[in-house]
């Protein structure tokens, strides 16, 4: 048996579709937060996309390599064993401010049910890690889906960089935004990750979670209200704060945080910071906010967790780790 990694193209979407579907044990009609077991064909795209992103409907993953290739740059590869497809990934390359600075980085990665522990997900990442390395970047960058996942990427030198915690707001009603000095609401909003440095919520490339914060189509799937996007001058830094929900439920929040130097925020830089974040959010209706992922170099999770970062999250981890190799 020949094992091959390649270029995918939009073409492949309906074999990369088949590796996707074959992780998925049970389907689900969804309506509002109640779940009913289904067939496959029953589902709408969207309730597909529910069940683990846009590969899970072939029209849907066709469009996402299209978008993520033309305008992110990203690059997919696929396993071919044989002639039949029997994994996919994808990555990009990435320029950050510190401390991220260039960087590789794996965005997803799976094999077919039937072919796993066969090497297929070692020689995936690894064709991806090698690129990276011939296009003269430093790291390479990704955050771990499971344990099983975990352990492969140690395997191909991969180690825990960060520790990420997930907190969570409790939203109640308060003063305008308006009212906090500082504040700019930002209504054209020109990408900012070149420039600040994603503090919370660097789950993904900070170009790739901007980029969909925006993307009409993307957000169409599940009728997403606006993002709220303002600006803050504290007494050290400069941030970009982007509010959003997230896409099963309206009233529960999403919270980016960009920062500008790379450096420690004061508690008083902070107190402005969470200000606006509850008073937007008020706004926006969410009765919650999620920081998922924060960077505890730079913000104090103990200062968070006394301006009332204490509940639990919506999001559905309390914590992840972020893993990289140096090339």
């Amino acid at each position: 048996m020949v094992l091959e990694v390649r270029n995918a193209t939009p073409d492949d979407s309906v074999d990369i579709t088949d590796v996707y579907c074959s992780d998925v044990e049970k389907w689900y009609k969804i309506r509002g937060n109640k779940r009913t077991q289904a067939e496959y064909e029953d589902l709408t795209p969207y309730e597909r996309w529910r069940h683990g992103g846009p590969w899970l409907d072939a029209t849907l993953c066709k469009r996402h390599l299209e978008k993520s290739t033309t305008e992110l740059g990203a690059i997919p590869l696929v396993a071919d064993l044989d002639g039949e497809y029997v994994g996919e990934a994808e990555f990009m390359l990435c320029l950050e401010p510190e401390p991220y600075l260039d960087y590789g980085c794996l965005s997803t990665l799976v094999v077919h049910k039937d072919f796993r522990r066969q090497g297929v997900g070692t020689k995936l990442v690894g064709e991806c890690i090698e690129r990276t390395q011939r296009a003269g970047f430093s790291f390479f960058d990704t955050v771990p889906e499971d344990e099983r996942s975990l352990k492969l990427y140690k395997n191909v030198g991969l180690m825990k960089w960060k520790e990420f915690p997930v907190l969570s707001l409790s939203i109640k009603k308060e003063e305008t935004a308006n009212s906090i000095e500082g504040f700019v609401e930002l209504n054209e909003v020109e990408d900012p990750t070149r420039d600040y440095t994603v503090v919370i919520d660097h789950w993904s490339p900070a170009k790739s979670t901007w980029k969909y914060l925006f993307d009409e189509e993307h957000r169409s799937l599940f009728s997403a209200l606006r993002p709220r996007v303002f600006r803050l001058n504290l007494e050290s830094h400069e941030v970009v704060v982007a509010l959003d929900h997230w896409g099963w439920n309206r009233e529960a929040g999403r919270l980016i945080l960009l920062i500008k130097p790379y450096s420690s925020s004061k508690e008083t830089e902070l107190k402005q910071i969470v200000t606006a974040v509850r008073d937007v959010s008020s706004e926006m209706g969410f009765k919650s906010v999620d920081a998922r992922g924060v960077d505890t170099d730079v913000i104090s999770r103990t200062m968070l967790r006394s301006l009332g970062f204490g509940g639990k999250p919506a999001f559905r981890k309390q914590s992840f780790r972020y893993l990289r190799r140096q090339l």
